[in-house]
């Protein structure tokens, strides 16, 4: 029962410090990809589909903000339409 103990404790020092450094951003983020995963499961896929499908929904709405981002930067709008306008 000691060595139990002892093995518990050391597993908490090594994933204490991963949980502490998560922001609130990450628990947001990983809360949509379980939300999306219910959706997906809920709509009739099994549970390792809706996994598939809903892990890499995040990397691809970075990719899409990042290239929002370069687009819109390239994009010369005028300053009433412009997001970003001082008027």
């Amino acid at each position: 029962m000691e060595r139990l103990i002892q093995l518990l404790d050391d597993l908490d020092d090594l994933l204490a410090p991963a949980f502490v450094i998560l922001t609130r951003v990450h628990w947001l983020r990983g809360m949509a990809v379980l939300i999306l995963m219910l959706l997906i499961s809920g709509a009739g896929a099994s549970w390792p589909l809706a996994a598939m499908l809903a892990l890499p929904a995040l990397p691809l709405a970075d990719l899409v903000r990042s290239r929002v981002r370069r687009l819109s930067a390239n994009l010369q709008l005028p300053g009433r339409v412009s997001l970003d306008s001082r008027y």
